[in-house]
């Protein structure tokens, strides 16, 4: 009889690189970034990415941190189109492309 361990492919996962951003910065790549205060940071043109593609922003504690799109109508909520959000909770949010838009 096998042993069930012996069976199973090992598999390799690479570690999740955050970025941490400072001052007011411009995105351009998807992926994970902790905000280190209070900045404006803008999102990355929706026409360069696809489809499915993620954007992880986590703002620090207590401090108040905006994204702005690229253009007046980037950012779908569950309250319509919007070309900036506020942060102003401590939670993070994750930016999925959904074909036209960045969704929250």
């Amino acid at each position: 009889m096998a042993n069930l361990k012996s069976l199973l492919p090992v598999v390799t996962v690479p570690p999740v690189v955050t970025t941490v951003l400072g001052s007011s910065q411009t995105l351009t790549d998807t992926g994970a970034y902790y905000i280190d205060g209070a900045y404006d940071i803008t999102l990355p043109p929706i026409g360069n990415f696809s489809l499915g593609d993620v954007i992880d922003l986590t703002p620090r504690l207590n401090s108040e941190s905006k994204f702005i799109g690229d253009t007046a109508t980037e950012i779908l909520t569950k309250k319509g189109l919007t070309d900036e959000v506020v942060f102003d909770q401590n939670t993070s949010v994750k930016l999925v492309h959904n074909g036209l838009e960045w969704e929250l």
